[in-house]
């Protein structure tokens, strides 16, 4: 009857388990799910700038296709009527051309940062969550104080892209505040 024979021991002290839920320390690679969640929202925002682009190019050849309809037409109206047609059409193209312009150099030089930005976040390095917060905060009043005026518009173009406005804000602004939790600092530290 005995008891079992004893096991030699190695000299090392027993691990102890790994806490359950969050990080374990600074030896921890496990990535917070609040800066994976910024992470994703990045990417979305990224892909928001991208779909701006496209569109923003898609209204230069729309423009260019009326000119281009314009040009080759074949009633064209005479007189005085002709001459204010032209001017207006000459007006507007600049108008149209100059913001679709701007709205892709726009998107273009934020979509590019936030999607550098959403590759490096996992990098623990506090500068990338800086720049990230930087960015979501610029994002975000931007966002805001170009969607209220749009939203308190009474036409249906003006609300919806308000609405889109609004929607980018939120999401900048619950990007910064993943980034600025307790949790997301504390990834940012190790």
């Amino acid at each position: 009857m005995g008891h079992p024979p004893r096991q030699e021991r190695s000299g090392y002290a027993p691990q102890a388990p790994p806490p359950v839920g969050g990080s374990s320390g600074p030896g921890d690679d496990r990535t917070p799910g609040v800066v994976l969640a910024a992470r994703v929202l990045l990417r979305i925002q990224g892909g928001l700038g991208v779909l701006t682009i496209v569109l923003a190019v898609a209204t230069l050849v729309v423009l260019v296709a009326a000119w281009a309809s314009v040009i080759g037409g074949d009633g064209e109206a005479s007189g005085l009527v002709g001459v204010i047609a032209g001017v207006g059409m000459v007006a507007l193209s600049i108008v149209v051309a100059a913001s679709a312009l701007a709205l892709g150099a726009v998107a273009l030089g934020v979509t590019v940062p936030t999607f550098i930005l959403a590759a490096r976040l996992g990098s623990r390095r506090n500068g990338v969550r800086i720049g990230a917060l930087v960015l979501e905060g610029l994002v975000g009043v931007t966002c805001v104080l170009a969607g209220v005026p749009n939203v308190a518009g009474d036409h249906t173009v003006g609300i919806v892209g308000g609405a889109v406005c609004l929607l980018m804000a939120a999401m900048s602004w619950t990007t910064f505040g993943l980034l600025l939790s307790p949790r997301g600092a504390r990834f940012f530290r190790a």
